[in-house]
């Protein structure tokens, strides 16, 4: 072969080999970072150690999570903060719940309210929320003064609290009860996505839902189409 061609030849193979590393190694390796700490159990207490197995944090905690974005929960004394990367606390334990960061963001319980922080502990939205459920689809289910709606990841109202019972999305779709007992699909913006409201329905799955309507179950299309009754007819499940 001639010098010049398997001299290409060997670069482009080099790059490829480089390139099938690259996708195959975890991305704490290929940016350059740590891997993450990770959790071990001693005496009923949780603790981290590092890769090399050496210990960065006792055992001192009721429990704990793995590492996600950059932090663990951490549990003492029923109260729950978060550890950065390192192993310090991020986060005081001061919360009666605490769910993972997303987007910079943390949904955690103060007293009986959900509110949220930011990586430094302040807060962004005050607990002014009963529930917050996790995102999905770009919107999180929240429940406020007994009614549901949802935010954006953005932590905005994007559809206010006005339902007396909501799912998450699915397929785009959300699965809305009004307050006279009725249900219907929304979309991410809280427009109707089938015109025609429900006794009873379940979410949507593989473009197909099942609704309840005058007394009879039927799997309609996401155009709100009826495909046809149910058989046998399913149990009501209204919340």
């Amino acid at each position: 072969m001639h010098q010049y061609f398997a001299g290409r030849w060997l670069h482009k193979s080099l790059k490829k080999i480089i390139l099938i590393i690259a996708v195959s190694m975890p991305a704490h390796f290929v940016l350059g970072q740590a891997p993450p700490l990770q959790r071990f159990y001693e005496n009923a207490k949780v603790g981290y150690r590092d890769a090399q197995g050496h210990v960065t944090v006792a055992a001192q905690y009721d429990a704990g999570s793995e590492f996600s974005n950059g932090y663990a929960i951490v549990v003492q004394n029923g109260r729950r903060g978060y550890l950065n990367a390192g192993g310090q606390v991020q986060v005081p334990l001061i919360y009666r719940d605490a769910q993972p960061f997303t987007g910079g963001y943390a949904a955690v319980k103060l007293a009986d309210r959900y509110g949220f922080i930011d990586e430094s502990g302040s807060w962004v939205i005050q607990p002014v929320y009963e529930a917050v459920y996790a995102f999905a689809a770009g919107r999180a289910l929240v429940k406020k003064d007994n009614l549901y709606g949802f935010i954006d990841t953005t932590l905005c109202e994007v559809i206010a609290p006005r339902y007396r019972q909501a799912t998450g999305f699915s397929e785009g779709l959300a699965l809305v009860w009004e307050t006279d007992g009725r249900c219907r699909f929304v979309d991410s913006g809280g427009k109707a996505a089938i015109a025609t409201a429900f006794d009873d329905a379940r979410p949507f799955h593989g473009g197909k839902a099942e609704v309840l309507r005058q007394g009879k179950w039927y799997r309609i299309d996401r155009d709100g189409q009826v495909l046809g009754e149910l058989i046998p007819q399913p149990a009501a499940v209204a919340p």
